[in-house]
């Protein structure tokens, strides 16, 4: 009686941590969760002055960024199934190479390098949410409430060093289109505010989880410890070229992910005698 007691409690247990991974436990530490190591050693070096800016940006553009790209032109455009199942599509795509040099003509340069740079930014905090989606689905943690919380505190988190690092950043500043200028210090402000709330409210419902014994999704929380913490120190530490520096520190962790997970899906369906055509941008 005591025995068949201490397998339901050891099953029990067993229920309130939940460990599903995309691939699998070792693979998603290293690459998903621990490849946030490649950008905080980026970070040391560039700050402490041992990488100079030149070679960093080169180096991390070159070996690591420039496969990144060349991996989505490669399973599009030079791709031979893809063009016959979404030619309109690949063709009309074409059209957003038109837009930064239409702009540049129109005398409105400056305002389209701004709209790209948040929409760079906006694509590696998108890709953090796309892993956590992924994470929330194969940990079945899709109640309404999490859903809205981890969606909210996951923008909020990311953006707010984003625009305090604008609004302390003479350089980054200056990049800021000058009618936007006097609302980036209060839209920092809401946004530290809305963080905190959300924060306080995320940690509530965590310990509430606990104890109703509702499964903990601790990969996602692996997660989000590894990129948010990553970003604020970034965006905060003090270093000469800044704006420039942080595109290669924040992507390069943007980088090592998604080339795992397109590894991953190549091989999932290259075993499956399928196409690995179908491959699209990480989430």
């Amino acid at each position: 009686m005591a025995q068949a007691a201490n397998v339901i409690a050891e099953q029990a247990s067993s229920h309130v941590i939940s460990l599903r991974w995309i691939i699998s436990a070792r693979e998603d530490l290293v690459w998903f969760i621990g490849s946030v190591a490649a950008s905080y050693l980026l970070l040391i070096l560039y700050a402490t002055g041992v990488l100079p800016l030149i070679p960093m940006v080169a180096g991390w553009a070159i070996l690591i960024d420039a496969p990144h790209v060349f991996g989505t032109l490669s399973r599009t455009y030079f791709d031979r199934s893809e063009w016959k199942t979404r030619k309109r599509l690949l063709l009309g795509s074409l059209l957003f190479f038109v837009v930064g040099p239409a702009l540049v003509l129109l005398g409105l340069g400056f305002t389209f390098f701004f709209v790209a740079a948040l929409w760079a930014y906006y694509h590696l905090v998108k890709q953090h949410y796309g892993f956590m989606v992924l994470y929330k689905k194969k940990n079945n943690d899709l109640a309404p409430i999490d859903n809205a919380l981890d969606r909210f505190l996951l923008m909020f988190a990311f953006n707010y060093p984003f625009v305090a690092f604008i609004a302390n950043d003479p350089a980054a500043m200056a990049r800021v289109p000058p009618v936007l200028r006097g609302g980036v210090n209060l839209v920092a402000t809401l946004l530290l505010i809305g963080t905190i709330v959300l924060g306080i409210g995320w940690l509530i419902r965590q310990i509430q989880r606990a104890i109703t014994r509702e499964p903990l999704n601790v990969p996602k929380y692996l997660l989000l410890a590894a990129a948010i913490p990553m970003h604020w120190v970034a965006l905060v530490t003090p270093m000469p070229a800044k704006p420039i520096a942080l595109v290669a520190i924040l992507t390069i962790y943007h980088n090592l992910q998604y080339h795992r997970l397109i590894w991953f899906h190549n091989q999932k369906y290259r075993y499956a005698g399928g196409s690995t055509a179908g491959a699209r941008d990480a989430p």
